[in-house]
């Protein structure tokens, strides 16, 4: 999982603007605009001009730059609800996206892929472009934490303190997608699967939003429950995201909860299907529609568990999403609205 953008269905963003919760993340748009624009317009400082690509930030409509930029935005929105003072915050939000674009750099460098946040132009060379973006985004976030010292929000220690346990708790996440470079020789069962894989490659990813909140603000228990919560919520749609990354996950031979699923728990039609794409066979129609139906719908089920659970300890906080409606988010993901219910 890459904090890339998340919403495969437009549905679920607009259930969140139906309900009036765009509304409330006004503030965070907001201060994720100017994060946008804040590290574009930094990039001259930090490679040659010839090397940038035409600068591609887009003046969207609420609901697609909430389509595209949803975890960044709730994680700000969380900060606001903790009362978190606006230039603590806003800092957080710009941590964040150095951080996400580091990840989506490494995630790059692994997967062969080529997403990207800033504009490079740099020739051909998925990998290259990917370094590339790994050290410009490394730069960003030394760029970051240094403007807060002189500014007086941190000091030289804590701005230190960030960074080691930025990268420690990268170590953390990458220790994982290394094991898995040459392929996993057994699968797990559903529950090892959660422990040991998605509360480490989605739950701790989602928590590098809290180590700069833990080490600056004062109030460790509140911060601390909220970033139980957010390791929940990343623990949730990383189980969703492995739904989509099946056939993926598949030609790589990596840890996959759908396949742990089907191979303790799967119908005869669904370990025989399974096989067949182990063997180059691909989906003819859309994932939902296939043969895995009752496994991908036992899957969405452990999700929406733990995303309820994330936002009933954030709703005693304060926040504003109703944690039955986090059942919308986890199959928006996916491309499902609210009301669908796979086939049995």
């Amino acid at each position: 999982m890459t904090l890339a953008p998340v919403f495969r269905s437009r549905k679920g963003i607009e259930f969140l603007l139906k309900n009036h919760y765009i509304e409330k993340m006004q503030d965070s748009i907001k201060a994720q605009k100017q994060t946008i624009s804040r590290m574009q317009n930094l990039m001259p400082e930090i490679i040659d001009d010839a090397f940038l690509g035409k600068n591609t930030a887009k003046i969207l409509d609420d609901v697609s730059f909430v389509q595209s930029n949803f975890f960044p935005l709730m994680f700000h929105s969380i900060y606001n609800t903790l009362g978190i003072e606006k230039e603590n915050s806003n800092f957080y939000n710009d941590i964040n996206f150095c951080v996400k674009g580091i990840v989506i750099a490494g995630d790059n460098i692994f997967d062969n892929e080529e997403k990207t946040l800033i504009p490079l132009s740099l020739g051909k060379g998925k990998r290259f472009r990917a370094i590339m973006q790994l050290l410009c985004f490394q730069r960003l976030l030394e760029i970051t934490l240094e403007e807060a010292e002189k500014k007086g929000v941190i000091s030289d220690f804590q701005k230190k303190e960030i960074h080691k346990e930025i990268i420690t708790r990268l170590a953390e996440i990458g220790t994982l997608e290394g094991s898995e470079e040459e392929g996993i020789k057994q699968i797990m069962s559903p529950k090892e699967s959660i422990e040991k894989v998605h509360k480490i490659r989605g739950g701790k990813l989602f928590s590098l939003a809290f180590i700069a909140p833990m080490i600056l603000e004062g109030d460790k228990e509140k911060i601390t429950k909220a970033a139980v919560a957010v390791e929940k919520l990343g623990t949730s749609f990383q189980i969703v995201d492995d739904i989509t990354d099946i056939e993926f996950d598949i030609t790589r031979r990596t840890n996959n909860i759908l396949l742990a699923e089907i191979a303790s728990n799967g119908r005869k039609e669904e370990r025989d299907f399974i096989e067949k794409l182990y063997t180059g066979k691909k989906f003819e129609n859309d994932i939902l529609e296939s043969p895995l139906s009752r496994s991908i719908d036992s899957v969405l089920t452990m999700a929406s568990q733990e995303s309820v659970e994330a936002f009933s300890i954030l709703e005693e906080m304060g926040f504003w999403i109703n944690p039955e409606d986090s059942k919308v988010l986890v199959k928006a993901i996916i491309g499902i609205d609210e009301k669908t219910k796979i086939r049995n």
